[in-house]
């Protein structure tokens, strides 16, 4: 295990200009940290029915193949498990699947069988509503490398998956798609936040100090550049985009409610 600089692995990860580059780059940094195994999913939600996967997977190849043939996706808990939860997960090959059903159990034994022991799931999410994981598996019967890898290991390994998510976008070309970029103005943002808070357009007029005319103006351009059908759907699709934050959309502090929290 070598010595892993943070920002040699940012600024190689940097130079990269293609899916091959930023795997090499992961394996070796994730070896630097002493995982060998492992594999890395980002998931960029286009609307609530479409979504693009990259996924990176640096395990035996015949568990790859394994994986795919057997469909193993519809079973495998690790991803049910993160798309709900915040926290990580250390899990076993041995833990009590039973009550998952036995496809899970039987997924499980496969695990074993070639040769991996468990693994620490780490769920992500983005600013840009991406989710996805990183998920360090071990071959170790005692687990003691993952057990010792939530002492700071794991978070850095974490941590890298930012900055590969960024260049990942670069290289994938998903600014150029207005995928990743926001293609609605300030005030287009203004007045679909409160299409989604429940308003008429004109109250919407009312609140925004725009006339009624220009506020239908200002939705029939929204639903164009999204591609939605009417003014819910525009909402639907900005908020699984990320185009439409809720705290993005305030200047004002009066706006608000802060729970403010000091120590005693």
């Amino acid at each position: 295990m070598g010595e892993l600089r943070l920002r040699d692995t940012i600024d190689r990860l940097r130079q990269c200009s293609n899916m091959d580059d930023l795997m090499a780059v992961m394996r070796s940094s994730f070896a630097d940290l002493g995982f060998a195994q492992w594999g890395y999913s980002c998931q960029l939600l286009q609307s609530y029915e479409k979504s693009r996967l990259f996924l990176f997977i640096n395990m035996s190849q015949l568990w790859i193949q394994r994986y795919l043939e057997m469909n193993y996706h519809d079973v495998d808990p690790i991803t049910k498990y993160y798309p709900n939860n915040n926290l990580p997960w250390l899990w076993k090959v041995h833990d009590d699947w039973s009550a998952m059903g036995e496809h899970v159990a039987e997924f499980m034994k496969d695990v074993q069988d070639h040769g991996y022991t468990g693994g620490i799931c780490i769920p992500l999410y983005s600013a840009q509503n991406t989710r996805g994981l990183v998920d360090l598996v071990s071959r170790d019967p005692t687990l003691a490398d993952l057990y010792d890898a939530l002492e700071g290991r794991a978070a850095q390994a974490a941590l890298i998956t930012r900055y590969v998510q960024e260049e990942l976008f670069r290289i994938a070309g998903i600014s150029d798609n207005g995928v990743y970029k926001n293609p609605l103005s300030s005030r287009q943002k203004e007045v679909l936040f409160w299409v989604g808070e429940g308003l008429t357009s004109k109250a919407i007029a009312a609140k925004c100090d725009l006339s009624y005319r220009t506020v239908e103006d200002y939705l029939a351009e929204i639903q164009r550049k999204l591609d939605a059908s009417n003014r819910q759907q525009a909402v639907t699709r900005a908020v699984s985009l990320g185009y439409l934050l809720p705290l993005n959309r305030y200047q004002s502090q009066d706006d608000l409610e802060v729970t403010l929290v000091l120590p005693p």
